[in-house]
Order: C-alpha cells, then structure tokens, then sequence
C-alpha cells in the first residue's frame, strides 16, 4: 500500500496534466495543487501501520474478481423452463478480469457488484411501510431485498473479514489514494479526518482523511492519531466540502434526468446523441443564468458537469509553477 502511494506522488509530481477524466469540480477551492496532494498523500502513507491490520486473517492474499456482476457472467440453460417462466442455468465464464489482483484480504474480499445494495442500510422495512402509496412501496421493499441479500452474502462468505472496525472506511481511502489527481483533494482529506463512508458513485478524497481521524479509536485503540486539524482547518474544509457536495449531487441529478453516464457517455444512436445535447445545452444556459450577479454567471459556467476538461482546464488557477 506504500507503493501505491508512492507510485502516485511520483506520477504526480512528473506528469500531472490535465485529462478527459479530470472530475468537474476538481478546481474548486481546496481541491490541491500538484504539492498539496504529494502532501496529504504524505500523510496518508503516515497513517498505514494503524490502517493496515496485524491479524494473519485481514492479510492473506486472495485473487477477487473487482467487477462481477451479471453483464460479466456468460451462462447457458441447464434444462427446461418451468411453468413460471424462470430460467435455471449454468454459468459457463466470466470476463472482464483485468482489474483483478492478489491482495489481502481487508481489501480484497467484498461483496460482488452483482450483491451490492442501494441503500445497504434497508435491512428492516420502513415504519410506514403499509401506509406508503403502491409505487413507493415496492421501491421500498426492493431496496430492502436487496440490502438483505448483500448483507446474507457478508455474513455466509466473509464473515470474519466483516468484523474488522471502520473496514468500508479502510478499503475508500486505499482506492480515493489511487485517484486524488482526478478527484481532486477534497473527499480524501475529509475521509482522514472524520470518517464517513462516501455514497455510492461519488468519489470523495480529502473528506476521508477528517473522518479517519474523528473515528480513530476504531482503527487504533490507544494509539495516538498521526493527523492534526485546528477548528478553523477543520471549519473552512466542511464549507468548501459542502460546496462540492451540493454541485455534485447537483450533477448527478442531470446524469439520472437525461440517462447520461460517467464522462458523458450515453446510450442510442447519433440522433439521440444529438437531442440530448441539445436539451443539455438548453439546461446550461438555464444554469449559467441563475446566477445573480456577472460574476455568479461566470462561476455557475465554471461549475457546468458537461465540459471539455482538456481544452477547458479547470485547474488553470492551481497550476504549480516549477
């Protein structure tokens, strides 16, 4: 885990630049320049002899598929189908290995994407679970069969791995370590310092680190925590962390309105590429608008999801000079 730090202190310090994958929001304030994110991964890699467990359980080295889920498994029928119409079969591969590596346990033993919950915490239904209209309520209890099919899966197959305190907190900040450049420093240093696991699809790197340290009892009982934060660090961070919360959640509600993915990828043809970008176009001009002043026009443009990350740098004002 060393290594993987290293590797991405050196990557940035030599090549940092701007790329297609560059995250919107990764110019905002606190985000990092090139040196302050060898920085906080500086002391990230402090806080590894109390993340890493000492239990032989955690480290044993196991070869896990990362991306399993159904579009990755190839199957055939194994008989008849039924009079319900369910199909029994047997799976005869599974691709899309290349992410796959031997790691220690703590790591590498989740819960496959194709178990994965929604709302992990669903595991009882709602209180008002009967009074809710029919389309709520089976929305309500899919989320809760999910999360008691993930939470069956954990408990059957990684029971012991599961015991581990703050392990979703662990296994974020080891993966937010190999991306912050992208990211940007925010949700990594909120995760160090006050622990909070991220929801699902956002990626957040400096936020770890505050979280870790609020909850560090759990990682290293008796031990004193490596990180430092006055009140006013730890004040300006929670504004500028909930800025970038806002304007995220801000685009993920664009991606779930207009069906459009990650980096603005899309399904259909050239046609339906075209009349989204159209109606996005539409959109940006609403958004920009909202601004009350020229300058909240210019920072509403600035803050647009849908842009040319290469030709439209939004780290222009953090460049490190050398």
């Amino acid at each position: 885990m060393v290594d993987v730090v290293v590797r991405e202190q050196t990557w940035i310090d030599l090549y940092a630049k701007p790329h297609l994958h560059d995250d919107f929001l990764c110019g905002l304030p606190l985000q990092g320049k090139q040196d302050d994110h060898i920085e906080v991964l500086e002391h990230y890699k402090s806080l590894l002899p109390y993340l890493v467990p000492s239990e032989s359980r955690f480290l044993h080295g196991h070869l896990w598929h990362p991306d399993l889920h159904d579009e990755n498994l190839f199957v055939i029928p194994s008989g008849s189908v039924p009079p319900e119409g369910k199909i029994q079969v047997n799976i005869t591969s599974c691709i899309d290995w290349q992410g796959a590596w031997i790691g220690p346990a703590f790591l590498n033993l989740t819960v496959p994407k194709i178990f994965h919950a929604t709302l992990p915490e669903a595991l009882t239904l709602p209180p008002n679970f009967e009074t809710l209209d029919p389309a709520t309520r089976i929305e309500a209890n899919r989320l809760h069969k999910e999360a008691l099919l993930s939470k069956l899966f954990e408990t059957i197959a990684l029971p012991h791995i599961a015991q581990l305190p703050a392990l979703r907190d662990r296994r974020n900040l080891e993966e937010l370590a190999r991306m912050t450049w992208r990211t940007g420093l925010l949700p990594f240093k909120s995760a160090l310092l006050s622990f909070e696991s991220p929801p699902a699809n956002c990626w957040y790197s400096r936020d770890l680190l505050i979280k870790i340290r609020n909850q560090w009892d759990d990682v290293a009982p008796g031990q004193k925590c490596p990180l430092d934060c006055t009140p006013a660090e730890c004040e300006e961070h929670a504004g500028a962390f909930a800025y970038w919360k806002e304007h995220k959640q801000r685009s993920s509600a664009l991606q779930e309105e207009f069906s459009v993915y990650e980096f603005g990828y899309l399904d259909g043809d050239q046609a339906r590429f075209h009349m989204v970008q159209r109606q996005l176009e539409a959109r940006r001009q609403e958004w920009v608008a909202s601004g009350q002043t020229p300058e909240g026009r210019m920072v509403m443009e600035i803050l647009w999801p849908y842009r040319d990350t290469l030709s439209d740098n939004p780290r222009t004002h953090l460049k490190h000079e050398r």
